[in-house]
């Protein structure tokens, strides 16, 4: 099977070669526990092993040894070929085994690995023994490991959080193991308790021993027959009133059992499930082992066969069942447990399921063969995991379809997934992406043209998805010169761009819930994130320019011009392509036919007619081409073309939008600025001088490793009240120890998301939010609210509400995305508004009628109760823009600054900002609140922190500077904040990971800098009361304790503070967290 003749007569090796049958042994090959090397005619082949894992824990180990005693040691399993021998004379009596050489006996080839049983046998043969020798006879290069005949016990660590880490003591207390089993190791992995309970410190370990901040205890491993004659998975009853999952689960409403007591709401699993539910050691297809289990038996109407040994099902037997997937398992009928004991051999009444591992704890064992088994077993896990199905389904249908699909739908398609087919299509396996697709497009919830009236049908359409629909539908044809499309800055004016995502998880959340109609619903719309001002003006510009002039640059078009000549209607010289697509005809079957074209006939046929008269009205001198441009001008405002909604207007005129009335209140204004990814901001505030040594900055040095910062590179800053007299700022950040020195910036140590006091050892019970992961950790950061007391609002909107409702005048901005920090109760402030970095453009400023704003407002006038959601936010959302961008576009466009802003991100945002904060008398604003994001944060993988917080310290600096120019330092305070601190602990990739607690910064001129206010960490070692596993911290000062001061600074009165901070009680009275009044951090 390994050779393929040529015609010469010359034999070809193949590279590789997958045995199919068993190969009967002969001579050495039946004396050796293991193959490593196979010679086949000369030529070496390597033997990889099938995937194959070790338990964790195992009775009888053995320590094996290196070539000399005194090299670290680790424990094995006797019963695997992990080692070779060693063998001492037979006449050495155990107490003289020190100081004496072993020998290797008998091995077959050079390399090999053996059981202890094996090893034993040999020493035998030779008339020796194996023992627990001081250095064994080898060659000098050679540090493999060897069997002693020394018992080794494999002791539990259990931490506080219930998981446990494997310590290998030998006999011999003197001998040192391998670092990652010694008695300080902590490689802790998560165990399955039987019954949820484990040993806990605070319960004095339940009978074991205390070891620092873990219990310790024996360990002894029990093998249990888990399916025998008197117990066997069964078949589900055919029953009425069922609810079937598509992994198996079969709920029922009511079942009567066979011994007829009655059960409500009772869970059945079918037998297959059953199985696999319960026996969790895999094992080999028994047809390998050359008869030696029996034939195949079949448990009865089960679909699962037994494979035996004897005549009975017994612990050695083998299931093999079919999962959901279709995939066949071969499961041993055995469970292991871990038993724990204490150091007398007691149980004490805890126990958890055996862990397997791939890699072995042998470092002479350890594979890259064996890494890949464990990545690929890890990726099959999620593959094949039974939400995996419709978690995908969910997702490809909001891309492809609609946002808020029906239970039914997504199984459907989850179903299509499994099975690989749907109809005619797909490959029949699963994962089938072909399948998936179709049945997420052909479903009726997908094609139903009835279902368009449905209210809270459909959805927003991706605003790249509209242009490249209108090029294609009205017929976009490439300029000879220009054959390929090329868009300009689409990312920035529309949101949206092939391969130009902001972030890792793409342009929108696909549980983002608008506020509006479609969020009161409860709704959510993933593409309303970006249906805001500016990229709704840039949208409809563009559209109309690609209409009017081609795909060019005219008038904020999507392109570039390509020519010199000036844009005048209908001359294509600057475009590289245009719209060919022109209907001569008749007006109402022009817009019929764009009707069909653009919105498949949903275009109600009251803006039919409107766009009919008004693209052939008197005010315009029709040639046959400004009245159809006209006529697609005004569909591409509609609301039928921006989503898959039917719009019913009810006929009356919505509220317009009315500058706000001047008054006599100072002004003030609030930033907030969001670090997204999760900022290192330990790498920000550093510990310098700590209890007048350098002890703490030696353990941030030793726990940080390859990210640490050198003490010399660090700008070094005083500081009272903390564990540290003095702390070091990151080296590029100049401008922020400027202000830090001058009493304008103060810090917030060790701050954070957190709902209410919490210790280690009650964190995760007590958190409301999703801990460590992006999404929900910086949503909480913008909304500070854990309990929803006021349902999708951020801190900054309730702001609003609260001083609109005192009659300030208010002005509420996002910096190019829009933030759920903005948003407030409808209707109690004014909508937030999000502006570009680059500014405002007008709208329309070519355009061909002077009514088409009242004819744009006309097509989406106000509708009816039973109106598509979607339709009605585009409408309400568009007109609003185009109102407010207005009035904002003339305050801007009169407003200049001094100040040299970075081009950077934050610094073109910062620039607007000031730029906004300069318009405030235009605007007759009291109290302004702006929101600003800076990406990139998330470093994983190595990260260049410098580049970063650079950017950082430069937009800062400009930007007090601006403020400074303008007058109004004293009357601006600026948040930082970030989605939560990084791991101190680096990962292997040379990054950090999610962390909790973190170190931010807040400045301004009426800030009393010059602090680092919180509890910095004293300890920063797993030993640290408020340090979690790989240096990530538990805040000691929570985000509502900063805004319920920076609310009121900001004018809130103290009686409306909890519709700010709702939470903030939970850490008022405790000593363990921060707690500040106004007076600790400004005046």
């Amino acid at each position: 099977f390994l050779l393929i003749a040529q015609q010469e007569g010359v034999c070809k090796y193949a590279n590789s070669v997958t045995v199919g049958t068993n190969l009967e042994c002969k001579g050495a090959e039946c004396r050796v526990d293991t193959v490593r090397v196979v010679d086949v005619g000369g030529r070496f082949y390597e033997y990889v092993r099938p995937s194959c894992v070790e338990q964790a824990f195992y009775n009888g180990a053995k320590k094996i040894s290196q070539k000399e005693r005194h090299w670290p040691a680790v424990c094995a399993n006797p019963s695997l070929p992990v080692a070779l021998g060693a063998c001492c004379l037979s006449n050495k009596h155990e107490s003289i085994y020190y100081n004496t050489e072993a020998t290797l006996e008998g091995n077959e080839y050079d390399g090999e690995r053996t059981t202890f049983s094996t090893a034993e046998a040999r020493c035998a043969e030779s008339g020796k023994v194996t023992c627990d020798y001081d250095i064994i006879t080898l060659d000098g290069f050679k540090s493999g490991y060897h069997w002693t005949d020394e018992p080794c016990k494999i002791l539990v660590k259990v931490n506080e959080y219930g998981y446990v880490a494997s310590w290998h003591l030998p006999s011999d207390l003197g001998q040192s193991m391998i670092l990652h089993v010694d008695k300080e190791n902590t490689n802790y992995f998560k165990a399955y308790w039987d019954g949820d309970s484990f040993p806990k410190i605070t319960d004095s370990c339940g009978g074991c021993e205390i070891l620092g901040d873990a219990c310790f205890c024996h360990a002894d491993v029990r093998k249990t027959r888990v399916f025998h004659s008197g117990r066997l998975p069964q078949s589900v009853k055919e029953v009425k009133w069922n609810i079937s999952t598509y992994f198996g689960h079969v709920f029922l409403i009511m079942y009567i059992l066979s011994n007829g007591l009655l059960i409500f709401f009772y869970c059945l699993f079918p037998a297959s499930v059953q199985v696999m539910a319960n026996l969790h050691i895999g094992a080999m297809d028994p047809e390998i082992y050359n008869g030696t289990y029996s034939s195949a038996s079949l448990i009865s109407q089960t679909g699962i066969t037994v494979y035996n040994e004897g005549n009975s099902i017994e612990a050695s037997s083998v299931f093999k069942v079919t999962d959901y997937t279709g995939r066949s398992l071969f499961l041993k009928n055995t469970r292991e447990t871990v038993h724990l004991q204490n150091i007398n051999g007691d149980d004490v009444h805890f126990s958890f399921r055996n862990a397997p591992q791939f890699m072995s704890v042998i470092p002479k064992e350890q594979a890259s063969r064996d890494a890949h088994f464990e990545t690929q077993a890890v990726i099959d896990h999620f593959f094949y995991h039974p939400n995996t199905a419709p978690f995908i389904a969910y997702r490809i249908i909001q891309r492809f379809a609609i946002s808020n699909p029906s239970p039914r739908y997504i199984r459907e398609v989850a179903t299509a997934f499994i099975s690989g087919k749907y109809k005619t299509f797909g490959s029949s396996k699963y994962g089938c992406l072909e399948a998936t697709i179709a049945a997420t497009l052909l479903d009726r919830e997908a094609r139903s043209a009835i279902l368009e009236a449905d209210p809270f049908q459909g959805g927003l359409k991706e605003p790249l998805l509209k242009v490249i629909g209108v090029m294609r539908s009205m017929e976009f044809s490439p300029a000879g010169s220009r054959p390929a499309t090329r868009f300009n800055d689409m990312a920035v004016l529309i949101g949206e761009m092939a391969h130009d995502f902001p972030t890792v998880f793409g342009f929108y959340l696909p549980s983002y819930e608008p506020n509006g109609v479609i969020g009161d619903a409860g709704l959510v719309s993933p593409e309303s994130v970006l249906l805001d001002m500016s990229k709704n003006i840039n949208l409809l510009n563009g559209m109309f320019s690609l209409a009017r002039y081609g795909l060019s640059g005219c008038f904020n078009g999507f392109g570039q011009n390509v020519g010199w000549n000036p844009c005048q209607l209908g001359n294509f010289d600057n475009a590289s392509g245009k719209l060919t697509y022109v209907d001569y005809s008749d007006v109402t079957t022009y817009v019929d036919r764009l009707a069909t074209l653009l919105t498949a006939g949903r275009l109600s046929d009251e803006s039919r007619q409107i766009i009919a008269k008004s693209s052939w009205a008197t005010d315009y001198v029709y040639d046959g081409t400004i009245g159809p441009i006209h006529a697609l001008s005004l569909l591409l405002t509609t609301p039928e073309f921006h989503t898959n909604n039917l719009a019913k207007k009810n006929g009356l005129v919505r509220d317009e939008y009315k500058p706000p009335e001047n008054s006599n209140n100072s002004y003030k204004a609030l930033v907030y600025i969001m670090l997204s990814g999760g900022c290192d901001s330990f790498n920000v505030l550093v510990p310098y001088t700590c209890n007048g040594t350098t002890a703490l900055y030696d353990e941030y040095a030793s726990e940080r490793g390859s990210v640490k910062l050198d003490r010399n590179s660090l700008h070094v800053i005083s500081a009272g009240g903390q564990v540290c007299s003095e702390f070091g700022l990151h080296g590029s950040l100049n401008n922020i120890h400027d202000l830090y020195t001058k009493s304008e910036l103060l810090f917030f140590a060790n701050t954070g998301v957190i709902t209410k006091p919490s210790t280690k050892m009650n964190y995760w019970q007590n958190s409301k939010t999703a801990l460590f992961g992006h999404d929900s950790m910086q949503r909480e950061a913008k909304r500070i609210n854990p309990y929803d007391s006021t349902a999708q609002t951020g801190v900054l909107g309730r702001m609003a509400d609260v001083m609109t409702a005192d009659n300030y005048t208010f002005g509420s901005f996002s910096i190019d995305w829009h933030s759920e920090a903005l948003v407030g109760k409808a209707g109690m402030s004014p909508a937030p508004s999000t502006v570009s970095q680059h500014g405002t453009n007008a709208f329309n400023s070519d355009s061909l009628s002077v009514n088409m704003n009242n004819r744009i407002i006309a097509l989406n006038e106000a509708t009816s109760a039973d109106s598509g959601v979607f339709s009605e936010q585009w409408s309400a959302e568009m007109l609003h823009s185009l109102l407010k961008n207005e009035a904002l576009h003339s305050a801007l466009s009169g407003t200049t600054i001094e100040t040299n802003f970075p081009d950077n991100h934050l610094g073109r945002q910062l620039k607007m900002v000031t730029r906004l904060i300069a318009t405030r008398e235009t605007r007759r604003v009291d109290r302004d609140v702006f929101f600003v994001q800076m990406g990139g944060f998330d470093t994983h993988h190595t990260g260049d922190l410098n580049s970063l917080f650079s950017q950082l310290d430069e937009a800062i600096g400009a930007f007090t500077k601006g403020l400074k120019e303008l007058g109004v330092w004293e009357s601006v305070t600026t948040v930082q904040l970030s989605d939560f601190g990084r791991t101190l602990v680096p990962n292997s990739g040379g990054g950090t990971d999610h962390g909790w607690g973190g170190n931010y910064m807040m400045f301004g001129g009426d800030v009393k800098g010059g602090q680092v206010k919180g509890k910095y960490p004293d300890k920063l070692t797993s030993d640290g009361q408020v340090t979690l596993d790989r240096g990530r911290f538990i805040p000691t000062t929570a985000w509502d304790s900063v805004f319920k001061v920076v609310a009121e600074w900001y004018g809130v009165s103290v009686d409306k503070l909890v519709d700010i901070v709702p939470n903030a009680h939970q850490f008022e009275g405790d000593t363990g967290f921060e707690n500040f009044v106004t007076s600790d951090l400004f005046g």
